[in-house]
């Protein structure tokens, strides 16, 4: 090597230079690198196998608990949504009976009315009477009225008989309503279109009924098919009965839901409704007298139950027509021909 000082040449590990005694320097060794951090005091090596947490992992909070294996995280359903406007169905069968019994009310009302009536005139007669012509009673002859009586009491009353099964409703009251007559008898109600109904009959909204199937052909029911009309006005005749019946709109809506219901299940048959018949003893059977095809029968449909019994109630028709789903469509499609807003 070559000393820096004179510049003389020297042997390699002399550590002065013989020449001019200056120190020879040599390479020092390099330090080790320090670390970029210190470890923290107390701190303890990870365990063997320890993973790195994924990047964002955060430290849960002090006092967390992890779950136990096999842990199922909860699942919190959503709300439970607002009910279908379906559901409100289940009131229309209550709703109508409530329609027919109110149909009773208006003309038992009347009953009582006239009766009131025909007693006040009596009542007045009664104050007339002269009595004066009863002063006499003391010469009257008994054993004459008695000879009378014992000669009553002989008459046969047998011959009667069938005349009185013939009349057992010969106190029955009728009267006649804006679209059907109806018949009151001991335990029964008879209602009967009276033909006043059509398809020009307004029922609200100034809008005839003529229309409401024109909407039902054109925009409710399918390509090819239509509802029977002359099916569907008698049934709305027995349900209304009289237009003064109803205040409101949902009121006749009920009715209409149900008789829609039924002329389109029956579109394709010619049957009129001769009247329906309800009986006290099973107020919830509605006897349909009908005409179909021809023939006459009895219908008993039971608007409660949701059943319908052909051939006099002995043979029991099966349909999905009062099937909550269909009937939410006619009441969906009659508010929207009428303008009504739904709830």
């Amino acid at each position: 090597m070559i000393c820096p000082n004179c510049g003389n040449e020297i042997a390699d590990g002399v550590k002065f230079c013989p020449n001019c005694g200056n120190p020879m320097v040599t390479d020092a060794p390099q330090a080790e690198p320090q670390p970029a951090y210190q470890p923290v005091q107390g701190y303890e090596q990870p365990a063997q196998g320890y993973e790195q947490p994924v990047q964002g992992y955060v430290q849960p909070p002090q006092g967390y608990v992890q779950p136990p294996q096999g842990y199922a995280q909860p699942v919190y359903n959503e709300p439970p949504k607002k009910k279908s406007k379906a559901l409100i169905i289940v009131l229309i069968i209550v709703a109508v009976l409530i329609a027919l019994i109110a149909g009773a009310y208006f003309a038992l009302k009347k009953i009582a009315q006239k009766t009131i009536d025909e007693l006040d005139t009596y009542s007045n007669d009664l104050q007339d009477l002269d009595l004066g012509e009863f002063e006499d009673l003391d010469d009257i002859d008994l054993d004459s009225l008695n000879s009378e009586i014992e000669s009553l009491e002989n008459i046969d009353l047998s011959e009667f008989d069938d005349f009185a099964d013939a009349n057992d409703d010969v106190y029955s009251e009728s009267y006649s309503y804006d679209y059907a007559d109806v018949s009151y008898g001991d335990n029964t109600v008879t209602i009967s279109p009276n033909g006043n109904l059509d398809g020009s009959t307004v029922l609200y909204g100034g809008k005839d009924l003529e229309g409401l199937c024109d909407y039902i052909d054109n925009e409710v029911l399918e390509d090819g098919r239509y509802i029977n009309r002359e099916f569907l006005y008698d049934l709305i005749a027995v349900d209304v009965v009289d237009d003064s019946l109803y205040s409101k709109f949902d009121d006749i809506e009920l009715n209409l839901i149900m008789d829609c219901a039924l002329a389109n299940n029956f579109h394709n048959i010619d049957v009129s409704v001769t009247d329906v018949v309800i009986d006290a003893a099973k107020p919830t059977d509605c006897n349909y007298d009908v005409v179909a095809e021809g023939r006459e029968d009895t219908w008993i449909i039971n608007f409660k139950d949701k059943t319908v019994y052909f051939n006099n109630g002995g043979t029991e028709y099966s349909s999905d027509m009062f099937d909550d789903t269909y009937l939410t469509y006619w009441m969906i499609a009659i508010e929207d021909y009428y303008g009504i807003s739904p709830d």
